[in-house]
């Protein structure tokens, strides 16, 4: 059991090597928190305060558990670094209700997707995301994710469209409409 008090749980993810997960909180609004799976005892890093999510959260980390993203359905999508030079909670700002994130597993580049259908690509420059938009779905998106290299990103969308983008500055976009025969 990862969790000190009984508490209705909306979102979790999982450290590469299982060992380490963040759950998320109850809709009254919580505290995100790490816990040592092996143990079920809660890590003693600051814990990630946000407010009330107006939809289950959708996390991501890096492949160290450094650095944890959530998108709630709020309007940013919330940065949290376990190990922060100066102590606190970034925001990647500029969305109308993020709906997805993923992470590099560097954690240096966060693709996020919102309710607006708009793509955006944020990489850190070490104090703060610099943001780009990639682009826009013609309909609700489905998902987004990040290469293990960090090079590539990619969204996917009720339009029945993939998109796969460069995450290089100048880079170039690739898509397909997928077809399925029933």
């Amino acid at each position: 059991v990862c969790a000190e008090r009984a508490m209705r749980l909306l979102g979790a993810v999982l450290s590469e090597d299982g060992l380490l997960t963040v759950l998320g909180p109850s809709s009254e609004g919580d505290t995100y928190g790490v816990w040592d799976c092996a143990s079920g005892t809660r890590l003693d890093v600051p814990p990630m305060p946000l407010p009330a999510p107006r939809r289950a959260p959708v996390f991501a980390a890096d492949a160290a558990f450094s650095r944890i993203v959530c998108a709630d359905g709020s309007d940013m999508c919330w940065v949290w670094d376990r190990f922060p030079r100066v102590p606190g909670l970034s925001a990647a700002s500029g969305h109308d209700r993020v709906l997805w994130a993923a992470l590099s597993p560097d954690g240096h580049v966060l693709i996020t997707a919102d309710a607006a259908r708009v793509v955006r690509l944020f990489l850190n420059t070490g104090e703060q995301w610099r943001p780009r938009v990639l682009g826009k779905h013609s309909d609700q998106i489905g998902g987004v994710c990040v290469a293990r290299d960090g090079r590539w990103a990619a969204s996917c969308g009720h339009d029945g469209f993939l998109r796969v983008w460069s995450t290089q500055p100048g880079g170039w976009q690739w898509e397909a409409q997928v077809i399925l025969d029933d």
